[in-house]
């Protein structure tokens, strides 16, 4: 990766995943671990890095200030993400401390990033120290500069799909999950009126289209409606509509696990 790297942008499920994954690992192990680590996937374009996903490392050393991981268990899950989203790979690694600066032991995850050809890669710090008293997102980013052997802070941005807001809506909604008027059910409403609303208006342009056909304007409109709407029967938006699936999928199972009110601060943030 090159040295000019200008922004990073993380869309949101990074964030639930990690925050997923450290609530999850303080619960089974009852407080002890008060630290997690994993890999971010991204790709980089231009001076920028986006990271869309983010997956967890197992550490085996029971020593909380050394950093043993397990090389063939991040393969595995490597090989796994890579074959879900191909134009992805691992751009560099997070975990939770109490700063938000990196320190000396975060320096052994670098030896599984050159492992994996990540030469100089991102590093997201996620702050648990006083989470609940935070007004900003806990998350701090930083690149990692072989040659000089030196952390460098970098600007981030949230940014996102459609699908992941709805999904982050949905969580930090936790209180009326049982209630009808969330953010998940309203936006599935609005589409589904919208679509009804489209069909209708569809059907009446096309028993009146004589009559407009010498409207070069309204022409023009409905052509193109026809050029931009879909074609369903065509093999790239069927891949397209399963990758959607796929996605959404993803979102609901992360979203599922993080349905807990001490969540509820973090996803508010992002």
């Amino acid at each position: 990766m090159s040295t000019a790297i200008e922004s990073i942008g993380i869309h949101p499920i990074v964030v639930l995943t990690i925050s997923d994954f450290y609530n999850r690992m303080r619960v089974t192990s009852k407080g002890v671990i008060s630290r997690v680590y994993g890999a971010l996937m991204g790709q980089k374009i231009g001076t920028k890095v986006e990271i869309f996903s983010a997956f967890e490392f197992v550490n085996n050393s029971n020593d909380a200030s050394k950093i043993d991981l397990d090389i063939k268990y991040i393969d595995t899950r490597r090989d796994l993400a890579t074959q879900l989203f191909p134009k992805f790979d691992i751009v560099g690694f997070f975990s939770t401390n109490n700063t938000t600066k990196p320190n000396e032991s975060d320096k052994q995850i670098l030896k599984a990033m050159d492992y994996f050809g990540v030469i100089n890669p991102i590093y997201l710090i996620m702050n648990t120290k006083d989470i609940e008293k935070e007004k900003e997102l806990p998350v701090n980013t930083f690149f990692y500069d072989k040659s000089v052997d030196k952390f460098t802070e970098i600007r981030h941005v949230i940014e996102g799909w459609e699908s992941e807001r709805i999904c982050l809506e949905t969580v930090t909604k936790v209180s009326d999950v049982e209630s009808e008027e969330n953010g998940l059910i309203k936006n599935i409403q609005t589409t589904q009126n919208a679509l009804g609303v489209l069909r209708e208006n569809l059907i009446l342009i096309k028993k009146n289209l004589d009559k407009f056909k010498n409207n070069k304007e309204f022409m023009k409109l409905v052509e193109d409606l026809v050029i931009n709407f879909p074609d369903i029967d065509k093999s790239d938006y069927q891949t397209l509509m399963q990758n959607k699936q796929k996605e959404i999928l993803m979102l609901n199972n992360i979203c599922l696990s993080t349905m807990h009110s001490s969540y509820q601060g973090i996803t508010e943030k992002a």
